[in-house]
């Protein structure tokens, strides 16, 4: 599916939406990477992420993660997952530190 696609039944199952601004984010870092077909994984965990099929980029709720350097993203000082240690935070991502 393509990344309308894939963002509309990702929302389906969330009781938050991606934002219009998180949307165009997403976007655009598709457009960059020419990124063009996505499927909807879930973690043992019991989360859900759009994944890209190329295996490059992963889009949760609160942020965009990537494999390696990309255009603005930041490096995750202490990502959980090492394979994925870049990312580009979203509307929902909150600072370490200033969590509830």
């Amino acid at each position: 599916m393509n990344i309308d696609q894939a963002i509309k039944k990702f929302d389906e199952g969330e009781s938050r939406k991606f934002s219009n601004a998180d949307v165009d984010k997403i976007r655009r870092v598709v457009d960059e990477l020419g990124l063009t077909q996505f499927e909807i994984k879930h973690k043992a965990s019991g989360r859900r992420l759009i994944h890209d099929v190329s295996d490059l980029v992963r889009i949760q709720p609160s942020m965009i993660v990537f494999r390696r350097p990309s255009p603005g993203a930041k490096t995750r000082e202490t990502a959980s997952d090492q394979a994925w240690p870049y990312f580009i935070p979203l509307e929902r991502w909150i600072e370490k530190g200033k969590r509830r």
